[in-house]
């Protein structure tokens, strides 16, 4: 029988990160806590649910970040677009491009069989594009993530820009924000993000997580 392969998402690297970097502070009840749980806690929690497939609830502002992504979806090939100049802006950015493509190739790190998927809110090589919601936006706070260097290593692309609408009150936007990546040198990255795997490798067999990771996580 063919083992199968490591399967590497920028949702499971981000996972993995997050449970080794949360605070061991008491999530506050306004941010949906319950007096007891650490935002460490809840991480691990989080990742181990995750990598088990197990079934969670799904927050608001995920919900609301998803039917606002449908929206664009919906209108930006659209002659006429009705809605707010920040909503027009965010579907002429995306104007053009294909919708929720998939992609993925298998490759061997430290020494497993990997396979390493994405998919894609909008994308027109050489360029990504992906939404994102918030009710606070921080400068600088998406290119922080894994997620830009993994696709432009998946696709080739040469940009990817994060599309952030910044909410006032849902649904209505208050501002629109553009972080962008630049990738000017493919092997440079393929190094960067090789390493970054292996390195989640070897957090994965630290936290214990590994054989769950393995025999869950991984389908095929």
């Amino acid at each position: 029988m063919k083992e199968k392969s490591c399967l590497v998402t920028q949702a499971l690297v981000s996972s993995i990160n997050w449970s080794l970097n949360a605070p061991n502070t008491v999530i506050d009840l306004e941010k949906g806590g319950d007096g007891i749980i650490t935002w460490s806690e809840k991480a691990y929690l989080d990742l181990y649910n995750m990598l088990s497939r197990i079934p969670t609830s799904f927050p608001e502002a995920a919900k609301q970040g998803v039917e606002f992504e449908k929206m664009v979806y919906k209108h930006a090939n659209n002659t006429e677009i009705k809605g707010s100049k920040e909503f027009q802006k965010i579907c002429e950015e995306v104007r053009g491009f294909s919708f929720h493509q998939k992609k993925g190739f298998n490759l061997e790190i430290a020494h497993e069989n990997c396979y390493l998927f994405g998919k894609f809110d909008a994308i027109k090589l050489p360029i990504i594009k992906d939404i994102k919601t918030t009710a606070n936006y921080k400068k600088g706070k998406y290119l922080e993530s894994f997620q830009h260097k993994l696709y432009c290593y998946i696709t080739g692309a040469t940009e990817f820009e994060y599309l952030i609408a910044e909410w006032d009150t849902y649904p209505k936007i208050k501002n629109v924000h553009k972080e962008t990546f630049d990738n000017t040198d493919q092997k440079f990255l393929e190094e960067d993000v090789l390493n970054t795997i292996e390195l989640c490798f070897q957090d994965l067999k630290s936290l214990g997580l590994w054989d769950i990771y393995r025999e869950k996580y991984c389908l095929y």
